[in-house]
């Protein structure tokens, strides 16, 4: 610290002395908080720095956002590996003499949060260099809530609605050529030198350069204006670069100027970066017209900016000025950065994209590693990917060096080599991947032995493919499975691979291998590394598996049980879910006691118990054992079901589970069934199955797993208990002989799972299956693609005439989603001109092809709906692709559904339909669904489409059905909205003695420019009068009719007058007549003075339109005429006006004008192919086939999964116990110390079946804060009626300490090679009913209790409470502590083998991927009791409870916890003491967990110290007391005391009123 701080006031830290630019001010703060994603937390500060030697202020300039300024490191660990995440404030005004304010935003995402989050911290940092001092003051870190709003808000840049031309065209680079002898504006890329050379290109007078460059990612850097960056804008970027070595001087000219990836060469990066999110790079390389002159390369590159890179919200944007060896100075001058004018943009892709079409002969089959052997002591061409790159000795085979990736904190991350040449990338080209590898553990040297070539896994040396085009990444797995490892030599990695098609495109931009794999911690060694495209005669016969990455690879340990609840002893059915059924618990369960999971009300095998369970261990080719006890009854008589026979497979009567696994974005169902099991049906029945899986349905890019326990008849009701679901070591084998699954490749098939058209494609030339409506169909040849045949529907009078089948609708449940898709095209019958008047937007026009589907109900209901393809891009010249997704409403889908029938329709009468390709698929994948359910949900808040009309004298019709007439001249708006604008004019047609007015001219614009108008009876000529707009989406109809009679002698003013029709859905605020404003009045004129037309001649002229709407206004512009000669144009504005309604309401109805009795009667008629069983019962047809349903039930259960986790962790009872310090671990994650005092004994437990007593003892040798301990635990079991006891057994045991003034005393060698050692080096003891147990071994005590007792070794002993420095233990996302399983009396204690103690402790392990490789040797050798050690594990069973004990002993120096004189004597310094060397600090520590407990236990009171924690105490504000001690127990220290190791009285039992 240091006075004064900020405002010359208090005080400020003090960050000096550090070694590294890492060093500064560490923080660990709560991680709780950072549980959710999308959160943003705001870091504030007030920061100066300057020379610890001459007290100077330090300049940095924040823009450049690297460690030269002060910035923030946040550290989280997620599954064990970290994440470092920088923040820097790149807006901070830095003042070097002064305080500056640091403020920054942090914002969460998936990644970076969520309950896997172990360690959460905060660096603040200085200035790297170590000569700089850096004071902190007033230093805030704070998550900020939705509602609050920074009080500096982040800079976002709104893009201009039109930026002016010349402004964008303008250089963006700043000081582009260096003449006035500076390089202000440009700094180095991670601090890279930066200066000026003279001469500059052309021999100007300067050039930038950037020198001391250690790798291609060095040279200028400029921030750019990025007001101009709109999405869909073209930028070029030219300069002139120069490129020479350093150390010689020697100018560079072989740049490589063919192979796009080649980092040899220069070229611009531009980095952009979007708010709330990480910065984005995009490469600019000139391949095509870099032009060599006098030492200087001309370079020229363009980019088309999108969505991804552009927009307004990119906050900055940068120009990075790159490429080079390593060792090479790179010069750069006039640089122009600049975008484009519309007219500059290149007609075909940039260059930049396309490498050369011809490249030299076997210039591609050559290795495309430079230095494959690293013998010149060089990284070149490999740069490191999260891990440190170095030089290591000896290389393979007695060669002088390798290459070595360190530091890396997954398996994912090692060294990758800069992009192959894109030239020599084909769609289907083989490569051949070579190189020699060793794995070492970076902290013990030792080499790396747990990795399995066969299995696919990441502990493996393996190679990732990146490719990158169109703007995306693509990323894919290459495994040599036949390698041979051998640990302590080189292993040779060939395999032969083939580009995928997913991998490959013409515009690649990038493709970078990545050499990787090994376990945490590992360093990987890589040497004589070869990547070679082969020649077609040495292209393998069936092609390598590639696996696509996931986004992220945490370290994860498998070896444990996947379920949880899987036995229902909560007495509830937390983290279980019914497959569209009731589930529920049921008692008694297996053996008689506790509880069982139930799943009734299931109309279908299919139905059942469901549960999502991490998918994270799921690799290709790993082996899974599921096992169950199961029981089927039926629900209304309660008699064992007798249909189940296990050894049919085709038999859904038995228990299975349905394995529900989403990979790539599809759902797939693997069908798991224990063909071997011994069936009773009145008893419950042991199913146990492994299964190894396959590519199918397993891999890295799996990202849902749920097992469905399913199985038997309709009305039957399935009991489970005890399921497990295990990921299973390659080296274990199940202590039974389970069934052996190999899952199907794919989803079982049947009639729900596939197309539902049959003869799809008319390859045939056949027209089977299929029908006509009402018109003929045929086929014709070429189809799609040029060959074959395809389907056409022809001589068609309507849009509503098309081409269909009747199909199977037992597949199709209530609310199903369709998936559409097809190949379609539409020419003119008559003269074979393709339909240009096709826009798939126009959703009342019906010139598109579309899907009418014709449904009938039960109840006789016949139903047509409309599906279109808006977003389809209609090419009238070729095919279009025609794909949607429907989400079936009640009218046309559900159980009572009879007749289905889609109909491919759409065209203008006379059109031909040609449809190729079509598939009708129920799809279950979950981005289709929700897509259909968002489209059906926003048509349903869609306002309804209205229209508004002036017709006739006129008459006006608002939206809001409001009628009105207006008489007053002149141009009026009709309807104003954003970008359109309808207008009409009012005039007198007739001249004198009429007073009829109509509109007689009118007018429609959009975006301010005139797209038509008419007068004297001009309508627009496309689509019958009709003007389509959008944005916002509006139809205009213009209908002319004539006022027309030659007998009559009168000239009129006007003889055309105009019905205007408009149609949107978006008239919400509006402007004019049809707004249905309030000032808008009824205006009715008077009548002529001298009528011409009687009421009754009016009445007589428009008598067909009586009961209609239309009748007074036709009768009011009949007498308004007032001329005999033309009363007929009322009759006939009428009439055309009913016509023009009907069309427009039938359109948007989505239906012909008349669903004609031709039609009705055709589906009358019309018995549909369809599956019928005998007595005419639909059914689905029994086998193995997918529930209709399950995409639906598959998506709720996505949506239900975070409610179910929450349920499930609020049910569980929190794993307790004490850990030796002593820390109490409390019933609801309570947490706190209890002091006590030396050697006396504390009751933690005390009910009725059981006491847990402990005894505290102070080694005084050990530091205050580190010295007291648990060195004895006494439990006393069956204290009362012995009632869980055979023959009223009881027993006492205590687990001691031998001498606990003694550490590791040793015990002598056993007698006979294969007889157990003693626990702890002879410092453990076991003592039960006064019998000495000291050795490991499987003590059966009686038969009801039995002790397993082992020496481990500290990566295989159970975390303690505080092993990660404070923070809590997050086991199954369930609580800081796994779950108080309750327990049942069963046979466990005499057939569990004691290796499965150890196997099932895994998950809580210290270390457990290290532990691995220590079970595999126990379980193969068989010798767990025979391993020395000075640390042991102890598992105590009963029926009543069961604990987990772990042994520690401890001898270190006094000095080395907290510092010490580095003298033997102690020394006291300002009176506090300073410890010497001359003492040891020995302690022994006693952890214990309680894991189990029965239901007649957890029914009873507890009282003791741990047993208080069981009631949930609040504190004055409401808050539930986790940490005060004061408050959480009843008691002090003394009124907890017992008298004795199996003492059982204590004061504090009756001062718990909680009971």
């Amino acid at each position: 610290m240091v006075s004064p701080g900020y405002g010359d006031a208090g005080s400020a830290f003090k960050i000096y002395d550090h070694e590294y630019h890492g060093s500064g001010l560490l923080q660990q703060l709560d991680p709780t908080c950072i549980l959710a994603s999308d959160y943003t937390w705001r870091i504030q500060a007030r920061v100066k720095m300057y020379d610890r030697g001459t007290g100077d202020g330090i300049s940095c300039d924040p823009r450049k956002v690297d460690e030269n300024c002060p910035h923030v490191i946040i550290i989280l660990q997620r599954y064990g590996e970290n994440i470092v995440v920088p923040v820097h404030d790149a807006d901070m005004v830095w003042n070097p003499d002064d305080w500056n304010a640091f403020d920054a935003l942090f914002k969460t995402t998936p990644e970076n949060s969520g309950n896997a989050i172990e360690y959460f911290g905060m660096i603040f940092q200085g200035s790297r260099a170590s000569s700089v001092i850096t004071l902190v003051d007033d230093l805030t870190f704070e998550r900020l809530e939705e509602w609050e709003t920074p009080t500096i808000a982040p800079t976002l840049t709104i893009e201009p609605s039109a930026a002016p031309s010349s402004y964008c065209s303008q250089n963006f680079a700043k000081n582009p050529d260096f003449e006035s002898g500076s390089n202000y504006h440009w700094f180095g890329i991670g601090g890279t030198p930066i200066d000026l050379e003279s001469p500059g290109y052309g021999g100007s007078a300067y050039a930038i350069k950037a020198s001391g460059r250690s790798n291609w990612f060095s040279g200028p850097i400029q921030d750019l204006d990025h007001s101009c960056l709109t999405v869909g804008s073209a930028w070029k970027l030219e300069a002139k670069f120069k490129i020479y070595e350093e150390s010689t001087g020697v100018i560079i000219t072989d740049c490589n100027q063919l192979a796009t990836g080649d980092s040899s060469c220069p070229y611009g990066l531009l980095q952009t970066t979007k708010f709330g999110q990480e910065n984005r790079f995009d490469f600019l390389r000139d391949l095509d017209t870099r032009v060599y002159e006098d030492g200087w390369y001309s370079f020229s590159s363009t980019i088309t900016m999108t969505s991804v890179n552009a927009g307004p919200e990119i906050t900055h944007m940068k120009l990075l000025l790159v490429g080079g060896p390593p060792g090479s100075v790179l010069l750069v001058d006039n640089i122009r950065i600049h975008r484009l004018e519309v007219w500059e943009m290149p007609t075909a892709a940039p260059t930049r994209t396309h490498a050369p079409t011809s490249p030299p002969t076997n210039y591609c089959n050559r290795n495309w590693v430079s230095s494959s052997d690293f013998e010149n002591e060089s990284v070149h061409g490999f740069v490191g990917f999260g891990a440190t790159l170095g030089i290591a000795s000896p290389g393979a085979d007695g060669s002088n060096y390798a290459l070595s990736a360190m530091q890396r904190p997954g398996s994912e991350f090692g060294a990758f080599l800069w992009s192959l040449d894109l030239k020599c990338l084909e769609e289907g080209s083989v490569w051949l991947f070579e190189f020699k590898a060793r794995l070492l553990d970076e902290a013990t040297g030792q080499p790396v032995r747990i990795c399995f070539p066969t299995s696919k896994n990441n502990n493996c040396p393996h190679v990732r493919i990146m490719s990158r085009h169109n703007g995306l990444n693509y990323w894919a797995y290459i495994y040599d499975m036949e390698m041979e490892w051998k640990p302590d030599e080189w292993s040779l990695f060939s395999t032969k691979w083939t580009l995928p098609d997913a991998l490959y495109s013409p515009d690649i931009t990038n493709f970078f291998p990545f050499f990787v794999g090994g376990p945490l911690g590992s360093q990987l060694i890589i040497d004589d590394v070869k990547i070679q495209r082969l020649s077609r005669d040495l292209v393998p016969t069936s092609t390598p598996s590639v696996s696509v990455m996931p986004s992220t690879s945490p370290t994860v340990f498998c070896s444990k049980s996947f379920l949880r609840n899987g036995d229902g002893e909560f007495g509830t059915t937390s983290y279980w879910m019914g497959w569209d059924n009731s589930i529920d618990v049921e008692e008694p369960g297996f053996g008689g006691l506790g509880y069982a999971l139930k799943a009734y009300d299931r109309n279908s095998w299919h139905r059942g118990l469901s549960q999502v369970i991490d998918y994270s261990c799921l690799t290709i080719g790993s082996s899974w054992r599921f096992q169950m006890q199961v029981k089927l009854y039926d629900q209304t008589t309660g008699a064992g079901i007798t249909t189940c026979v296990p050894s049919d497979p085709t038999n859904i009567d038995c228990p299975l589970i349905r394995l529900t696994t989403k990979k790539n974005q599809e759902d797939h169902f693997t069908l798991i069934q224990d063909t071997e099991m011994e069936w009773d049906p009145n008893n419950w029945n042991k199913f146990d199955v492994v299964v190894t899986f396959t590519e199918e349905n397993s891999g890295p890019d799996i990202t849902w797993m749920l097992p469905i326990y399913a199985g038997g008849p309709p009305n039957s009701v399935i009991l489970i208990d005890d399921a497990k679901i295990e990921r299973l070591e390659t080296w274990e084998t199940p202590t039974a002989s389970p069934t052996r699954s190999d899952p199907p490749s794919q989803s079982p098939t049947g009639l729900c799972t596939k197309n539902f058209l049959k003869n799809n494609d008319a390859r045939t030339g056949s027209l089977e299956y299929w029908t006509s409506w009402l018109n003929p169909i045929g086929v014709k040849s070429p189809g799609y693609g040029g060959t074959d045949y395809v389907f056409m529907a022809y001589q068609r009078s309507g849009w509503e005439r098309g081409i269909g089948q009747w199909l199977d609708y037992s597949c199709i449940s209530l609310n199903s989603t369709l998936h559409f898709q097809a190949k379609v095209m539409l020419y003119d019958e008559e003269t074979g001109i393709p339909i240009t008047t096709c826009d798939p937007r126009d959703i009342l026009a019906h010139d598109c092809p579309m899907v009418r589907l014709v449904t009938a109900m039960e109840n006789g209901a016949n139903h047509f709906d409309v599906y279109r393809d808006t977003d389809m891009a209609w090419n009238p010249n070729g095919w279009s692709d025609f794909d949607i997704n429907v989400l079936l409403t009640p009218d046309n889908s559900g159980d009572d559904l009879v007749k289905f029938f889609p109909n491919f329709v759409g065209g203008p009468a006379g059109s031909v339909l040609v449809i190729d390709k079509i598939s009708i698929t129920l799809t279950t994948d979950e981005n289709m669904i929700n897509d259909a359910f968002e489209a059906a949900k926003a048509a349903a808040l869609v306002p309804p489409i209205l229209t508004c009309h002036s017709i006739g004298d006129p008459h006006i019709k608002s939206f809001n059905g409001t009628k009105f007439d207006n008489h007053s001249p002149g141009w009026h708006v009709l309807f104003e909205k954003d970008t359109i604008k309808v207008e009409s004019y009012h005039d007198y047609f007739l001249p004198e003695f009429s007073a009829a007015m109509s509109n007689t001219k009118y007018r429609i614009s959009y975006q301010n420019v005139t797209v038509a108008e008419g007068e004297d009876g001009a309508i627009p000529d496309n689509n019958d009068g009709i003007i389509f707009l959008y944005e916002p989406m509006t139809w205009v109809k213009i209908q002319a009719n004539e006022i027309h009679n030659p007998d009559s002698a009168i000239t009129l003013k006007n003889k055309f007058i105009y019905n205007i029709f408009i149609t949107t859905s978006h008239y919400e605020g509006s402007f004019g007549l049809c707004s249905d404003r309030e000032e808008i009045q009824n205006e009715t004129p008077e009548l002529p003075a001298d009528l011409q037309v009687s009421d009754e001649q009016a009445k007589t002229i428009c008598m067909d339109f009586l009961d209609t709407e239309l009748y007074d206004d036709c009768i009011a512009d009949a007498i308004f005429i007032n001329n005999l000669d033309f009363i007929g144009g009322a009759a006939n504005m009428a009439a055309g006006a009913s016509i023009a309604e009907t069309q427009i309401r039938g359109a948007i109805e989505n239906k012909p004008d008349d669903i004609t009795e031709e039609e009705e009667k055709l589906i009358a008629n019309t018995v549909p192919a369809e599956t019928v069983v005998g007595d005419g019962i639909r059914r689905v047809i029994p086998g193995l086939v997918e529930a209709a349903d399950d995409a639906q039930l598959t998506s709720a259960a996505r949506s239900l999964e975070a409610d179910v986790e929450a349920e499930g962790a609020a049910m569980e009872e929190v794993q307790s116990g004490v850990n030796g310090d002593p820390l109490i671990m409390g019933l609801h994650n309570q947490a706190f110390n209890f002091d006590g005092k030396s050697d006396s004994w504390y009751a933690n437990v005390a009910t009725d079946e059981m006491q847990w007593n402990m005894k505290f003892h102070d080694f005084y040798d050990c530091p205050r804060d580190d010295s007291m301990y648990v060195t004895a635990m006494a439990i006393s079991v069956n204290k009362t009626t012995g009632t869980d006891f055979a023959n009223g057994e009881s027993h006492n045991i205590m687990i001691s300490i031998k001498n606990e003034s003694e550490v590791f005393p040793g015990c002598p060698p056993p007698a006979d090679p294969g007889d157990p050692v003693c626990l702890g080096e002879g410092s453990l003891q076991v003592i039960v009913d006064g019998t000495v147990y000291d050795e490991a071994g499987d003590h059966r005590i009686s038969n009801n209790l039995r002790i397993v007792s082992h020496n481990t070794y500290d990566a295989c002993s159970r975390k303690w409470y505080d092993y990660d420095k404070g923070i809590h233990l997050r086991e199954d996302e369930g609580g800081i502590f796994r779950r108080l399983l309750g327990n049942r009396q069963r046979k466990l204690f005499s057939t569990k083998d004691p290796m499965d103690f150890v196997r099932n402790a895994r998950q809580y392990m210290v270390a457990p991927h290290l532990c691995t490789d220590w079970i595999e040797r126990r379980t193969r050798d068989n010798n767990l009791f025979e391993q020395l050690g000075g640390w042991s594990t102890i598992y105590i069973e009963t029926p009543v409870v069961s604990f987990q004990v772990e042994y520690r002993q401890i001898r270190k120096d006094k000095s080395g916890v907290g510092g010490g004189t580095g003298l033997p004597q102690d020394m006291e310094v300002h009176g506090l003491p300073v410890y010497g060397t001359q003492k040891k600090c020995i302690s022994h520590v006693l952890d214990a967990w309680l894991t189990h407990a029965n239901s007649k236990m957890r029914g009873e009171r507890w009282d003791g110290i741990l047993g208080e924690t069981r009631t949930l105490r609040l504190n004055d504000e409401g808050y539930e007391v986790l940490e005060n001690r004061d408050l959480l127990l009843m008691g002090s220290d003394v009124d907890y005391e017992v008298g004795s190791a199996f003492g059982r009285d204590f004061p504090a039992r009756d001062l718990n009123l909680e009971w």
